[in-house]
């Protein structure tokens, strides 16, 4: 008998594991489905009992439609959305920010402050985080939000935007206004306007046509040409503090090797050589 419970599997940890693994599914569906400016989605479970000892079990999704205004951004009447997330056994939620962690004057209570977004900050989103996908970037929209590490630079409130928490790609930045918080915009590290986008600029003497012209504005640049091959490019970005975004990370669509040149090309326009260290300014 003893050699029989041996062999025999542990049922309540399959069970465990298969419940686990339910869950996960459950979280994901639900997180592809959701479109943070439509419909919010997530799966639940639902049991109905049957009777005569037999309960029925079914996995449901839910909807819900996040809040929506429409302030004056710029002069322009704009649609805004609150930023909102569910997830399976805990529902639905909603982010707001303590208004202590903001830099706002003392006119503004210590209250929690409904965070909201504009359709711009998914539009940057799309197009500077290129290798992530959209369910991807949506979370952690969310997820940044929700903890946020926040910081000013030249007049700008800022929060981190870090995947896989430890990789910082970026910045959110956001405004106290109407007595909301909106996050307007996303800023790739590489960008103008940000701490490492101004160190960026003082090392290589990039200005803001240079960036387009050499697509550093896009994370795909990093992750699929040669410049994270080469010793002294990446040595430039890594001395900005742009070092994270030539990480590879496996959430990443690193795709195949584009401009397989560029950094050549890039030590031509830094006027560095194989020889001497970068020129930095």
């Amino acid at each position: 008998m003893n050699q029989f419970k041996e062999k025999a599997p542990d049922l309540n940890s399959l069970y465990d594991q298969a419940n686990m693994e339910i869950g996960r599914a459950m979280c994901y569906i639900g997180l592809t489905m959701t479109h943070l400016n439509e419909r919010i989605c997530w799966l639940e479970y639902a049991s109905k009992n049957q009777g005569k000892n037999i309960l029925e079990n079914n996995i449901e999704i839910v909807e819900k439609i996040p809040d929506r205004l429409t302030i004056v951004i710029d002069n322009h009447p704009r649609p805004v959305y609150r930023l909102a997330m569910a997830f399976p056994g805990s529902g639905f939620h909603e982010v707001s920010v303590s208004s202590d962690q903001l830099f706002l004057d003392k006119s503004v209570l210590n209250v929690p402050i409904p965070v909201y977004f504009q359709n711009h900050v998914l539009h940057r989103l799309e197009e500077r985080l290129d290798c992530l996908s959209r369910t991807m970037r949506e979370y952690y929209l969310y997820s940044n939000m929700r903890d946020p590490k926040i910081s000013q630079f030249k007049g700008r409130t800022l929060v981190e935007y870090k995947i896989e928490n430890q990789s910082k790609m970026g910045y959110l930045v956001v405004e106290y206004l109407d007595g909301i918080l909106l996050v307007k915009t996303f800023l790739l590290l590489s960008n103008r306007g940000t701490p490492e986008g101004q160190q960026l600029e003082e090392v290589s003497g990039m200005n803001k046509i240079d960036r387009e012209y050499w697509t550093i504005d896009r994370l795909s640049t990093f992750q699929n040409s040669d410049m994270k091959d080469h010793p002294k490019v990446k040595e430039v970005f890594e001395k900005s503090g742009c070092g994270t975004l030539f990480h590879k990370l496996p959430i990443l669509d690193h795709g195949e090797e584009m401009q397989p040149m560029q950094a050549i090309q890039m030590l031509k326009y830094l006027k560095m050589d194989e020889v001497n260290e970068p020129n930095l300014i």
